[in-house]
């Protein structure tokens, strides 16, 4: 019963993944765009924001880090701002990731671990929790920061240049090619 307002660019995605619904409004915008996006929310009344944007390729992220922090840190800053601009807002959902625990050789992973990421991808994820944080501290924004391992479902796209992990293992591997992983060189 409730209306979902879905914004997507279409970079890596199609609206034909998600079902209409008469509760769905589907919005083809860049969310690095502020202005428009301030505009696309300007009259929706809404009390919850949950933040899946994200170029999430490691590759696409190291070879164009100023476009991975747009995406993923400061277009982060800008829908935090409109949402707090909300009267009765109620939660900000951000999707972060286990990315940001790269290095690190515990068991167990645990959200007070100290993380010091290098890569651009998590670097960007992390500043954003760094500043979801900031907000709450400061003004009370309500935040909800998930650091979800890797996401896999139906509607992926394999065909990518740089897909999620798991379709960029199964297509390789299907196509008889050996995967190649960047990462720390484990000592022998």
């Amino acid at each position: 019963g409730h209306e979902v307002i879905a914004i997507d660019n279409l970079y890596s995605g199609s609206w034909n993944n998600i079902e209409d619904h008469k509760n769905l409004v589907k919005v083809t915008l860049d969310i690095t765009d502020s202005e428009k996006l301030r505009s696309a929310l300007y009259n929706s009344d809404f009390q919850y924001c949950i933040h899946l944007v994200a170029i999430s390729s490691l590759p696409e992220c190291q070879v164009d880090p100023s476009r991975a922090m747009e995406v993923n840190f400061l277009a982060t800053v800008s829908l935090v701002e409109i949402c707090s601009n909300k009267g009765d807002f109620r939660a900000f959902i951000f999707a972060s990731t286990s990315a940001v625990y790269e290095g690190l050789k515990q068991d167990i992973y645990t959200e007070d671990l100290n993380v010091n990421p290098i890569l651009v991808y998590p670097q960007s994820k992390f500043y954003s929790e760094l500043y979801l944080q900031s907000v709450f501290s400061s003004r009370g924004f309500p935040i909800v920061i998930a650091r979800l391992f890797n996401v896999f479902g139906d509607l992926q796209n394999s065909l990518r240049k740089s897909p999620p992990l798991i379709n960029y293992l199964v297509r390789e591997i299907t196509s008889g090619r050996s995967p190649k992983l960047f990462g720390w060189n484990a000592p022998p």
